[in-house]
């Protein structure tokens, strides 16, 4: 049996200069941390997915906490 593991990363400069921005901030990290994702550096968090369907439903519930302007979605598959 052959499975296609796909890693999710977000990146994301969500602005920190007033009080209500750095909650929004931690807040958006607390989200990423409890949903499984390992923060790689600053800002950027990754989250390993068995295939496109669990792949697609992170990236979803990604889009749902921000606004869906704020999200760019690139999906590219590798062949093995």
């Amino acid at each position: 049996m052959s499975y296609r593991f796909m890693r999710v990363i977000v990146f994301f400069d969500l602005p920190t200069l007033t009080l209500e921005d750095k909650k929004e901030y931690r807040n958006f990290r607390k989200f990423l941390l409890k949903r499984g994702f390992a923060m790689m550096q600053e800002s950027v968090y990754s989250k390993l997915a068995l295939n496109t369907t669990v792949a697609n439903g992170i990236v979803a519930s990604v889009k749902v906490v921000l606004c869906q302007d704020l999200v760019q979605v690139k999906m590219r598959f590798s062949s093995s």
